[in-house]
């Protein structure tokens, strides 16, 4: 990226950001492809390779690519392990002018047998845990990488990492709804929870809108979908938005869909989300982030059940039902301003509260052997159950993530049960990791990091149309005040007009 120019820098923000319109409908794979190409073109590599990581931190090659994307054959793969777990353990990229110099790598065998020199890691985090690594090399030129590639490739993972879970988390979905619903179908031994229950069965008869209140973790999606499968609309789609996991620039687009040549990259028409929700239910997660130019167009298509589309003057209708879900207080946000009342209103209609793990603690053991049926059968592991310590620790912890950090644990524990053990009863050592402490991490949150991306888009925005930010905000496509919120602390200094 050094010696660009401002333009240049803009147009490869804006690649990074149509990354989600071009992987939201994509397969694993295809993400996966998706950033190998994006980061060998941004570094002019030599070759770049795509690595995701299992449970066990182990490596496994989604992509070998050369410069000119053409497929490496698995017999010419040849990698640096050791500099790839150094990436890792740091929790940061990786830039090195010379492997075959190096005093901690030389010596490898990877390093001496590839002769590698320039060599960039740059390991994909989410929630601090290591998910993906994108890796290039040119093995003909030392200080190759340019320190300045950082910038860019820093972004690309950080955006890639929430796409990459959220298509990762997409394969064991089936696992984990399967086992939450099969909890829902039999009356829980909470009180509360059942009585929940009883209302969502209930809210399922009609067609009114649905706010589900919880924390992150409870199951506020697995509890959205039972309402559709009950509902009349049960035989047409649900169509699930996270509201945080796409870009602000983009929702709109996603949301209602576009004619050809509304906007750069639009080579063709294209059917929002309301569109696909036709005839079905649309379920908004995480309705409280959304940002009030948005909300506001979201009232309109709730009232009448009508939308356009971007680039279009002709108005098409959806006859959607609409669930929508937070783990944000919308009263607080209603009175600072932050979220429309009128749409609170809207939305509202009728409220379901799913308890916090910890407050339904009748029900930790019933999931968690729902949890280790599905984990046993998907690591092919004999484990028959939980001694009476694992039984116990389970039930005296917190849960602070709730159900998805329950059937996380039990699936870590049950994948690294030994293969040979045969009738295994699951005990507290296999739950000690619950009591560490969990390590800090050098990167920062994904909220910030965001956030952080975000604020850096809008300056170079800034800085392309010379400081103006009202026409800043026109080629964003935002309202200036959305500009501004970005721009919070900030001096950015320049005219209005």
């Amino acid at each position: 990226m050094a010696g660009i120019s401002a333009e240049e820098r803009l147009k490869w923000y804006e690649r990074i950001l149509d990354l989600s319109r071009r992987a939201s409908d994509e397969s694993l794979e295809s993400v996966c492809r998706y950033l190998m190409d994006d980061a060998i073109m941004a570094a002019k590599a030599e070759a770049g390779y795509f690595f995701l990581l299992d449970q066990k931190g182990a490596l496994k090659v989604a992509f070998a690519r050369t410069g000119n994307r053409e497929d490496i054959p698995r017999n010419h793969q040849h990698f640096s392990e050791s500099i790839i777990r150094k990436s890792v353990e740091m929790q940061a990229p990786v830039i090195l002018d010379d492997a075959s110099a190096h005093p901690e790598f030389k010596e490898a065998k990877s390093v001496i047998a590839a002769n590698l020199k320039s060599v960039l890691v740059c390991p994909l985090f989410f929630d601090k845990k290591p998910i993906g690594i994108i890796y290039l090399e040119n093995r003909n030129q030392s200080e190759y990488f340019a320190p300045e590639l950082l910038e860019f490739l820093t972004l690309l993972s950080t955006q890639g990492a929430v796409l990459l879970h959220a298509k990762m988390a997409s394969a064991t979905s089936v696992v984990i709804n399967r086992a939450a619903n099969a909890d829902s179908a039999k009356s829980s031994k909470n009180a509360v929870m059942g009585k929940m229950m009883s209302q969502a069965d209930q809210a399922a008869k009609s067609d009114s809108s649905v706010l589900i209140l919880g924390e992150t973790g409870t199951g506020k999606e697995v509890m959205a979908r039972r309402i559709h499968q009950s509902s009349e609309r049960a035989k047409g789609p649900f169509v699930p938005i996270n509201c945080t996991a796409i870009p602000e620039s983009l929702l709109e687009s996603e949301l209602f869909g576009y004619k050809k040549g509304a906007f750069t990259g639009a080579m063709g028409d294209r059917d929002g989300l309301i569109r696909k929700a036709n005839k079905g239910t649309l379920f908004l997660d995480e309705i409280g982030d959304l940002p009030l130019h948005m909300q506001a167009k979201l009232l309109r298509v709730i009232q009448e059940k009508k939308f356009t589309r971007l680039g279009s003057t002709s108005e098409e209708e959806s006859d959607f039902r609409l669930i929508c879900a937070t783990h944000r207080p919308l009263e607080d946000a209603v009175n600072k301003g932050f979220f429309r009342q009128d749409l609170y209103f809207r939305i509202n209609t009728i409220t379901l509260q799913i308890p916090p793990l910890r407050e339904r603690s009748e029900d930790v053991f019933d999931l968690a052997n729902e949890f280790l049926k599905h984990a046993a059968v998907e690591n092919k592991k004999s484990v028959r159950g939980f001694d009476e310590g694992a039984a116990a620790l389970l039930l005296q912890e917190e849960w602070p993530g709730n159900i998805r950090q329950l059937q996380n644990a039990i699936q870590r524990a049950v994948a690294l049960v030994p293969p040979e053990q045969q009738n295994y009863q699951l005990t507290s050592k296999d739950f000690q990791f619950l009591s560490k402490k969990p390590q800090t991490s050098a990167l920062p949150s994904l909220q910030d990091a965001k956030e952080e991306f975000i604020r850096n888009y809008v300056k170079k925005a800034i800085l392309i149309h010379k400081g103006n930010k009202t026409k800043a905000a026109k080629a964003l496509g935002v309202d200036p005040k959305t500009l501004y919120r970005h721009l919070l602390n900030e001096d950015e200094g320049g005219d209005e007009e």
